[in-house]
């Protein structure tokens, strides 16, 4: 696995602990402040990730721990990337902790809230991305088509997740939540294996699609010496390479499909050994 791959590997992992480790120092506080101080960072990070500082600081590079995407470049073969900066996460596992209370409700309730707050998430991110000027350094634009402009108007950032990226995200998540609450049948049970043991499984499936890539590589005659770990390469040759959208897909689905025994395997595990408080996080 090349150096950037383990990087961003590494970068979840370490996004994660720094996010419970601060989850610790506010448990103390009901769930509502925790919420509100979670929207404060979801909603002022754009305030802030774009602040231009000189990155071999010392203020540059704690500010870009926190707040911004950034690359540091050690070596001319080795360039470590922060794609996972602080706050902006931090801000939506806060959020999240805090949504666990509505579970609590009657089914009934709780509902009308995921579907409320689906809504309102959904049509505040059309009304700013609509106005085009914060929530995201993307701005979009009409394009040759209305499809590519559809898409434009959907290219949000990821890196770190900007104020609309989380709106239109967690809104359909909200809204999915709405009229999947409740649901019992074979496909949520399927679903719900997963559900269980997120990290397993994100850990395995990211080695085995590194595994496969290079199968493929190799398969379309290249060799070793072809493939190119530069910064987000993950070891792709510079020539033509890969395979057709249809083909990622059926990758896609081969690896949930096979991982499926080894999460419930895994699943039932972790439940039969409570003694193992480590197992918890995995």
């Amino acid at each position: 696995m090349d150096n950037q791959y383990r990087q961003i590997l590494l970068q979840v992992i370490l996004e994660i602990g720094f996010s419970f480790i601060f989850l610790s120092l506010l448990i103390k506080y009901s769930s509502k402040v925790l919420e509100v101080i979670g929207l404060i960072m979801i909603f002022g990070c754009n305030l802030l990730q774009y602040v231009p500082l000189n990155n071999s600081s010392v203020a540059g590079a704690i500010f870009s721990f926190f707040f911004s995407f950034n690359f540091y470049t050690v070596s001319p073969h080795f360039v470590i990337i922060l794609a996972y900066p602080g706050i902006p996460w931090l801000g939506i596992m806060l959020v999240g902790f805090a949504t666990g209370k509505l579970f609590e409700l009657p089914i009934g309730k709780r509902k009308n809230i995921f579907l409320r707050t689906g809504f309102a998430a959904v049509a505040l991110f059309i009304v700013l991305r609509f106005i085009n000027i914060y929530g995201d350094p993307l701005k979009w634009s009409a394009q040759k088509n209305n499809t590519f402009t559809f898409l434009s108007f959907m290219n949000v950032t990821k890196y770190p997740p900007s104020l609309l990226y989380s709106l239109i995200t967690l809104g359909i998540m909200f809204v999915v939540l709405y009229f999947s609450d409740g649901i019992k049948n074979k496909f949520t049970k399927v679903v719900i294996v997963y559900g269980k043991v997120p990290l397993f499984y994100y850990l395995i499936h990211l080695y085995i699609i590194h595994l496969i890539l290079f199968g493929i590589l190799f398969t379309q005659g290249y060799h070793w010496a072809d493939f190119n770990f530069t910064s987000f390469n993950f070891g792709r040759p510079v020539k033509v390479n890969g395979l057709p959208l249809w083909g990622v897909y059926i990758v896609w689905i081969c690896i949930v499909i096979s991982l499926y025994p080894f999460c419930k395997w895994y699943g039932k595990y972790k439940m039969a050994h409570p003694e193992k408080k480590w197992m918890r996080y995995l």
